[in-house]
């Protein structure tokens, strides 16, 4: 597993005393609350106040207390420790431990890798095979299981065939 989870990138200064706007690569923006300490380029941070609204989040870091020093934060990612981040729900996955997994139905039948997973209205799964690409959103109904220790998501077929989108 991947020790370092990216959870956000950084847009922009926000204001003139330091807080910067920041994309959440979370559920929603408001899980951002949950993390202290963060790190950004190999330097560490804590996260000393956060406020959210619908689309992205509002954080005030320890040493970063101008409109300066917030825009050399500008396009950087920040990642935490898995140690340092908050334990999951169950059923809950953070999308670096599920990529590179193998896709299976239930039946067995290999339908290639995982290579990438990126938010819509829901989350969707982009699967490589033979150098074929498709995706699929993860509807109800769809996964079966999901094994991070062994890489492997188990699907429906029928399914994925009802939407699974050939690119």
């Amino acid at each position: 597993m991947v020790d370092k989870i990216t959870i956000a990138q950084i847009l922009k200064p926000q204001g003139i005393r330091g807080e910067i706007k920041v994309k959440c690569l979370l559920d929603t923006p408001l899980d951002i609350k949950k993390y202290k300490d963060i790190e950004i380029d190999e330097n560490n941070y804590q996260i000393l106040a956060a406020r959210t609204d619908t689309t992205a989040a509002y954080l005030h870091l320890t040493g970063v207390y101008d409109r300066d020093s917030a825009e050399r934060l500008r396009g950087k990612y920040i990642k935490v420790t898995r140690e340092n981040a908050p334990p999951l729900e169950e059923g809950v996955y953070y999308i670096v431990d599920i990529l590179g997994s193998d896709l299976y139905t239930e039946n067995g039948e290999n339908i290639g890798k995982i290579i990438d997973i990126y938010t819509a209205s829901t989350d969707v799964y982009v699967i490589e095979q033979d150098k074929k690409r498709f995706s699929f959103p993860k509807v109800d109904g769809l996964i079966l299981n999901i094994d991070i220790v062994d890489k492997k998501v188990t699907v429906r077929a029928d399914r994925l065939k009802e939407i699974m989108l050939v690119e």
